[in-house]
């Protein structure tokens, strides 16, 4: 077999969102092939991570290893049971994807948390699911995946040792976690002069508007501080992410150092397919920085004016154009990925069909009650597979589709900005035409167009934020009513019978764990609706404030370089205390760990289950210090 056609093969298992994309064989096949061998005695890449690129792909790929996990992770496993092929495929599609995405975060493909957090969590979900394997009885699968895992660092002396590995790996990463830092402190540095360069001309409307003369001209002086900050941050931001995504020896995939039978001609084409993967995700920021920069330069040096004003035209409806963009190439991978999901959903209809005559015919209503009414009443081995995969496509499907609903609107709330900028840009320039307007005119549109600038974007952020918030309580609601189900199917399994067989049991026991995984989402969402409150009145009081201060030192005292720079000073550390203190509320540093088994909250949880309800929120999204601060702390679990 070809390098090529691996390339392509393994292609197709990481598209293939849902274990219902492929057959179990297929799945054993592709683990074989990662197996080391005799000759080798690390374990085989996989070649291509272009996928992991998009968010969508991997927040769906990722979200259904967690539901997977969960799903097993308290059910009772009899040998040679229906299920157990099933549960096999489950788990092994699971861990080949959990072993992909250590590939990917090794070269730095779509990161989601920092480096050291998802690789200690990968590596916590691969180990879990060798047990699961082990007591499904897939011994020989939990072995190859296991045998995996101790190759993962490609170090045999620490391979049994996880937090020596996640410790190195974060060692080697020191110039990535660097550099990371190191273009936030720009962008934030950015951020800061940006409020600037909007505020000031407010500042000198106030100042005109009281006849402040003197303080206007020493304003004025302020000018060209902000433009040579911005051209050179622009510039040197650029320059170094297109040196570090695009230099070869800084960018080099470890696969490809590697693959040493590969010809030179092979060779390239797979250093394209690289290069063409990381371009896809930060081309618009490069040619954002490398557009602006230089543009900035020339305005600043030379174009002075109605010149510079038609640039800064230029400029503003390059934007517009990138977020039109920006939602086309979603709106296009979107379709692709449903299509992928219908042509699957088609062969899988057409399977069943020959078991179920008139399935093909029916609307999604009613196929989804009939496939439930035949995994209920029905053993037939195939087609309970066919069933399965068939629900198992259909509803990432529709998550897949739920994800780009939420996403194109907030890609359509920056189109609308975009375009609403440059119109308020056009009447702060006076719509481009110097000396045809009068003078009072003139300096009324101009005056009236950098306030709208200014109000445009705190209507924009706001507008977001109140997207954002409504889709948080959205989800809280659904949350809640989820989470009620499971207390209500909790409570009616503890009425049943007495005493409890083991199946009611371990039902019971994962309906609990169930209530605290969910109770923990609806304190994130929580948690998320109150980041983005605190995030929007961060840079609106930003934006008020830095230009006052400037404002209120230009009035007061003389403007000299030394004191503009004081005054930047401190407003960078104003804005980088209140960043500090956002970021404390930021969800993802607020991520549940998974829910853990303790037998004695359990039992605690058992003997009273209807405090349940005693908490507008429910029981299980308060924190874990209002819990223990709670009078019912002795009838409460604590929070896992």
């Amino acid at each position: 077999m070809t390098e090529i056609n691996i390339n392509q093969r393994q292609t197709a298992l990481l598209s293939g969102l849902t274990p219902g994309h492929h057959s179990l064989e297929n799945l054993q096949e592709h683990l074989a092939f990662l197996m080391p061998t005799d000759t080798d005695a690390v374990p085989k890449s996989f070649d291509n991570l272009v996928l992991f690129k998009t968010d969508t792909y991997r927040s769906d790929s990722l979200n259904y290893v967690d539901v997977i996990l969960a799903k097993y992770n308290d059910a009772v496993f009899e040998a040679r049971c229906a299920e157990a092929a099933r549960i096999e495929k489950d788990l092994l599609w699971s861990a080949l994807q959990l072993y992909a995405r250590l590939q990917a975060i090794h070269h730095d493909v779509g990161l989601i948390l920092e480096p050291k957090t998802e690789y200690a969590d990968c590596l916590t979900k691969l180990n879990r699911c060798t047990e699961l394997l082990e007591k499904n009885q897939s011994h020989h699968i939990a072995k190859g995946i296991n045998q995996l895992l101790l190759y993962a660092a490609a170090n045999a002396e620490i391979k049994d040792c996880w937090e020596q590995f996640v410790a190195r790996f974060v060692d080697l990463r020191q110039w990535e976690s660097f550099f990371s830092w190191f273009i936030n402190q720009i962008d934030r540095r950015n951020e800061t002069r940006l409020f600037w360069v909007w505020g000031r001309p407010n500042v000198e409307l106030i100042l005109g508007w009281f006849g402040q003369q003197e303080a206007q001209s020493r304003l004025a002086d302020t000018k060209t501080i902000p433009g040579q900050i911005s051209w050179s941050l622009y510039l040197f931001r650029g320059s170094l992410f297109f040196l570090k995504y695009m230099h070869k020896r800084m960018n080099e995939p470890k696969w490809l150092q590697a693959m040493e039978s590969l010809s030179a001609e092979e060779r390239a084409k797979y250093r394209a397919q690289y290069i063409k993967a990381y371009w896809d995700v930060y081309k618009y920021r490069i040619l954002n920085d490398y557009v602006w920069g230089p543009i900035n330069l020339v305005c600043f040096k030379w174009w002075t004016g109605w010149a510079g004003d038609f640039a800064t035209c230029f400029l503003l409806c390059m934007d517009i154009y990138l977020s039109d963009l920006t939602y086309t190439e979603g709106d296009i991978q979107y379709k692709a990925i449903q299509e992928k999901h219908a042509q699957r959903l088609a062969a899988l209809s057409d399977d069943i069909e020959a078991h179920r005559p008139g399935f093909v015919a029916l609307g999604i209503e009613e196929a989804l009650k009939t496939l439930n009414e035949e995994l209920e009443h029905h053993q037939n081995p195939l087609l309970r597979q066919l069933i399965l995969d068939w629900m198992d496509v259909y509803h990432v499907k529709q998550q897949h589709h739920e994800h780009w609903v939420k996403k194109s609107q907030f890609l359509q709330y920056d189109r609308l900005y975009t375009k609403a900028l440059l119109g308020a840009f056009f009447i702060c320039v006076s719509l481009l035409i110097p000396g045809m307007l009068p003078a009072s005119l003139s300096v009324f549109l101009s005056s009236g167009g950098t306030i709208l600038c200014m109000a445009l974007t705190i209507v924009y952020r706001t507008a977001r934020v109140g997207l954002k918030t409504t889709h948080s309580q959205k989800e809280i609601s659904t949350l809640r009513g989820l989470e009620q189900d499971y207390f209500n199917q909790f409570l009616t399994l503890k009425s049943a019978q007495h005493p409890l067989d083991d199946a009611t049991k371990s039902t019971m026991k994962r309906l609990y764990l169930d209530l605290i995984t969910v109770g923990g989402q609806i304190t994130l969402e929580h948690a998320s609706i109150q980041y983005e409150r605190l995030e929007l009145a961060r840079t609106t009081f930003l934006r008020v404030f830095v230009p006052t201060l400037i404002g209120v030192t230009s009035v007061c005292l003389p403007a000299t370089l030394p004191l503009y720079m004081m005054v930047l000073a401190v407003s960078a550390v104003l804005a980088y205390g209140l960043d500090v203190l956002v970021r404390q509320y930021k969800p993802e540093d607020l991520q549940p760990s998974s829910a853990s088994w303790d037998e004695h909250k359990y039992r605690r949880f058992y003997q009273a289950p209807i405090v349940f309800g005693r908490h507008p929120d429910g029981l299980f999204a308060r924190s874990h210090t209002q819990v223990q601060q709670s009078d019912s702390v002795a009838l409460l679990p604590a929070l896992s």
